[in-house]
């Protein structure tokens, strides 16, 4: 079972999250010529991996580490970080292309994609749109 023909090249940014050499196989498959491919997890074996397809393809690699998990879990149970503030934008799934659109656009931290209706923000201003 290969790759539907019409999903390859088909994106311009892939996040690969399994750590697996199959997994970055594929998201070279998936990401389209000069797109680019987040590592977003650590293999922990030793691999060997062709690299022609990501050189002819001219694409992009970059790894995203996660940083101190324990940290963080502490900062945000004791309220001493407001994650909310990092948050340029919420707007509703189905409004996902216009979301990739507002988060290219310069000063833009976060955009956040509320998967339900009570995700959304109920006040209006830069966080919010949902109304727009």
């Amino acid at each position: 079972a290969g790759l539907p023909g019409d999903l390859r090249g088909a994106f311009d940014v892939v996040v690969e999250a399994t750590g697996s050499v199959e997994g970055l196989k594929m998201a070279g498959a998936l990401a389209r010529a000069m797109g680019t491919i987040v590592l977003k997890s650590t293999c922990a074996c030793q691999a060997t991996i062709d690299t022609s397809q990501f050189v002819v393809g001219e694409q992009k690699i970059v790894g995203s580490r996660c940083g101190p998990f324990p940290e963080a879990i502490r900062l945000l149970s004791e309220l001493s970080l407001d994650p909310t503030r990092f948050i340029s934008a919420v707007f509703p799934l189905e409004r996902a292309s216009e979301a990739l659109e507002a988060s290219r656009t310069k000063g833009c931290l976060k955009v956040q994609l509320a998967v339900a209706p009570s995700e959304l923000p109920h006040a209006t201003g830069p966080r919010s749109a949902a109304a727009a």
